[in-house]
């Protein structure tokens, strides 16, 4: 069993965009995101490919 330990447990109107390699255009991954966990909750971040869930995971 893997048991998770977040350093966290609420993030307000976090953002961030990246520049593609190829033609330096800035995109934006996320952008005014909040997250509220309370202690004892299970979460699941869930959305279609390219909807920038392990973008949000790395901030």
């Amino acid at each position: 069993m893997v048991e998770w330990c977040w350093s966290f447990s609420e993030v307000n109107n976090i953002g961030n965009s990246y520049s593609a390699p190829v033609n330096k255009r800035s995109t934006t991954a996320l952008k005014g995101v909040s997250l509220s966990i309370k202690k004892g909750e299970i979460i699941a971040i869930i959305g279609p490919a390219g909807s920038s869930k392990s973008t949000f995971l790395q901030v």
